[in-house]
């Protein structure tokens, strides 16, 4: 899989009716908005393997007929 930069809008679904949002991006890391409303900071070294747990959910669900939302 090809390291996606970062972009501000971006939605990352994480469970069926759940996702997070990257709302800014600095110096010091990522900073996503779940549903529930929690903002969350990811250093940004860490971006990379936040990303991959995501994709892997969003690609789990999907193969066991679930849609995430």
């Amino acid at each position: 899989m090809a390291n996606l930069q970062p972009v501000v809008g971006t939605r990352y679904d994480i469970a069926p009716g759940e996702h997070m949002e990257i709302i800014a991006i600095g110096t010091r890391g990522i900073v996503v908005e779940y549903t529930d409303g929690r903002v969350e900071l990811v250093d940004g070294d860490h971006w990379q393997v936040r990303q991959r747990e995501v994709t892997r959910r969003s690609t789990v669900l999907k193969e066991n007929g679930l849609r995430p939302q």
